[in-house]
């Protein structure tokens, strides 16, 4: 079929629109909430895949087996969905996809990880505790951990900058999400050690938790200027750091006991999951109280 110049013309500016438009999208300044929304899940990201290995050594060493299992499932689906929101936009948060070539190389790469993590975790949490997908996890953990951080250096130089106010806002949210993922990876390096797997890498790993968590904990109390890192907005967020300091109290000491060399319990163990989900749900209510 021949088409008319009218036509021809018709298509041709349609396209020139398109092109434009995609063009206009990838410049438009993300608002200072899209931005710290994105962080905020990108942050999660990292934070799931530490629960994931955590709750799969915790369904390993049989303590609290069910539930652990249960985490970990809805772990694996949160980031799946994160993963589709962060490419593609959602309406819950409201987000537009994204638009840059080094992110969404990131999230690729990710999906290509995910590709033998999230099965080898679905396997394991199934009670299906073969060598390989355990090995897959442990060895794929660290992998997933450096791509997602890269994607969030490339967030913070490619969206175009907000108000200093909301700035500050995101970089303390990113902190305090940095500050449960700690927690999951500590927990997840206790576990490992009480059941012998690479006991020392699990030694010097939990050692650098251990002191990132505090050095975070001392920017969430005072602030650190220099990070960008506001003191908490208020009486209630006051509190809430209190509450996590205290709860971080009561785990170091278990923490403590691997950095010995000596045995971890079982009940050292389950003591310890209760501890770290007290401390992410702790988190979890400061990053709400950051953005109020």
């Amino acid at each position: 079929m021949i088409l008319s110049e009218r036509l021809k013309r018709a298509i041709g500016a349609a396209v020139l629109i398109a092109a434009m438009a995609g063009s206009l999208l990838a410049q438009t300044p993300l608002s200072p909430q899209e931005k710290m929304v994105r962080l905020r899940i990108a942050g999660d990201q990292r934070l799931l895949v530490q629960k994931v290995v955590k709750s799969a050594c915790f369904v390993m060493a049989d303590v609290n087996a069910q539930t652990n299992a249960e985490d970990a499932l809805e772990a694996v689906t949160a980031f799946e969905r994160n993963a589709r929101v962060l490419r593609q936009g959602g309406d819950t948060p409201a987000l537009g996809p994204e638009v840059h070539d080094e992110i969404l190389q990131h999230l690729t790469a990710l999906d290509e990880i995910w590709y033998s993590f999230g099965p080898a975790a679905r396997q394991v949490m199934s009670g299906d505790l073969h060598s390989v997908p355990v090995q897959q996890l442990t060895s794929l953990n660290p992998t997933a951990l450096d791509e997602v951080d890269a994607m969030i250096v490339q967030m913070g130089e490619r969206y175009p900058a907000a108000t200093f106010s909301a700035e500050q806002i995101a970089s303390t949210m990113t902190l305090a999400v940095r500050q449960s993922m700690l927690v999951q990876k500590a927990v997840k390096e206790l576990c490992f050690y009480a059941l012998d797997v690479n006991a020392a890498q699990m030694q010097a790993g939990l050692a650098q938790s251990i002191a990132q968590f505090e050095e975070g904990m001392v920017a969430m109390e005072l602030g650190d200027f220099d990070r960008g890192i506001i003191d908490p907005p208020g009486l209630a967020a006051i509190r809430q750091v209190m509450d996590m300091k205290e709860t971080w109290d009561q785990l170091r000491p278990l923490l403590d006991t691997a950095l010995s060399g000596k045995p971890v319990s079982r009940a050292d163990l389950e003591t310890a999951s209760d501890r770290a989900m007290a401390l992410h749900l702790l988190t979890e209510g400061m990053i709400e109280l950051y953005l109020q």
